[in-house]
């Protein structure tokens, strides 16, 4: 479980750095490309995104998602916190998974709550928790007794007011 939570911790500071405004444009397109390269199994993983304006779920690329995700703080608001709440991870059941690059590998899901506020200056403009699962693929390296973690999708479960959810969880 430490292993999972330090990767939990790696993403969401990755996530927190590219939505920043204290971030530079050009720090935040080399994050995302590494965030990519080293958490996503690939450019297509998939990232959905629910909202209590929008009674429904969008799902995008993860390069589209974490681009959108850089550009709030330009396009929306004036600050953006994202992260999750470290002490509701759940873990599902692994299952076998046959990697067409790896071979053998296993995936699982851990869920997760993740928190979203945005401001237009010092105003909060909107916030939220949304449930979300995170399916992860992990697979030993050939040769070594490396294991490799890698997101496969991260899927929106349900979203909440952030008063329904500290209520729901105090």
């Amino acid at each position: 479980m430490h292993y999972i939570d330090n990767f939990a911790n790696e993403v969401k500071t990755n996530f927190t750095d590219i939505a920043s405004e204290k971030v530079s444009d050009s720090k935040k397109e080399k994050l995302i490309q590494q965030t990519i390269n080293k958490y996503f199994e690939s450019t297509t993983s998939s990232v959905q995104v629910s909202s209590l304006n929008h009674n429904s779920i969008q799902t995008y690329p993860v390069n589209e998602y974490l681009n959108h995700l850089s550009n709030l703080c330009k396009t929306r608001y004036t600050r953006v916190e994202l992260y999750f709440k470290p002490d509701y991870i759940s873990m599902g059941t692994i299952h076998p998974y046959h990697d067409p690059t790896y071979g053998k590998s296993f995936e699982f899901k851990v869920g997760v709550w993740q928190i979203f506020k945005s401001y237009i200056g010092d105003r909060q403009l909107y916030f939220d928790a949304t449930q979300k699962d995170f399916i992860l693929i992990f697979h030993k390296e050939e040769q070594s007794d490396f294991w490799t973690l890698k997101i496969k999708s991260i899927i929106a479960k349900e979203t909440v007011t952030l008063d329904n959810f500290e209520n729901k969880w105090r």
